[in-house]
């Protein structure tokens, strides 16, 4: 009886994770879930344009912005500091954020439509403005290790090469 249990359980778990995968790709789509689009990554003090896509809020509705990361009190949105922005008729908005030229790391803009309450949050890493003058994209942080572990490889095989010499210099004297 034992064994039926445990195999009952065992398909029930099974039929589980089978059925439950296709019930979530074929759930409703629910308004206010736009994936806004901005640039993935922004160079300090430049300009970018983040779009929330039409159906994100409701017509014409009234919707608070929030911009959060460092020195984000520093930015701007739009030309001046915007937090409350009506969409467009089809529930789309596009907003202008300039950020500081000290800026630097992860930013969001957090978009709630006032009536509606959907949120859409866009997220963009902010490089430092002479960053973008660093050729091949990343600093150089340290030295070129190669002579380094060239060195470190010789000192280990002359150790392994004299640990041998002595091992027949001690049979060697052994037998004699």
């Amino acid at each position: 009886m034992n064994k039926l249990a445990r195999g009952l359980a065992t398909a029930a778990i099974a039929s589980a994770l089978i059925i439950a995968p296709a019930a979530a790709a074929n759930a409703t789509y629910v308004p206010g879930t736009g994936n806004p689009t901005a640039p993935a990554t922004v160079v300090a003090g430049q300009t970018i344009t983040v779009t929330f896509p039409a159906g994100t809020f409701a017509p014409n509705e009234l919707v608070r912005l929030v911009l959060t990361g460092a020195n984000a009190g520093n930015a701007t949105l739009a030309s001046d500091i915007v937090i409350e922005k009506n969409a467009d008729a089809a529930g789309g908005l596009t907003v202008s954020v300039t950020l500081p030229s000290g800026a630097t790391g992860n930013y969001s803009l957090v978009g709630v439509g006032a009536e509606s309450g959907a949120t859409a949050t866009s997220t963009f890493v902010v490089a430092a403005a002479d960053a973008a003058a660093a050729p091949g994209g990343l600093a150089n942080t340290g030295a070129d290790s190669a002579a380094a572990f060239w060195f470190a490889g010789g000192l280990l095989a002359l150790g392994a090469t004299t640990v041998v010499t002595l091992n027949v210099v001690r049979r060697n004297r052994a037998q004699a």
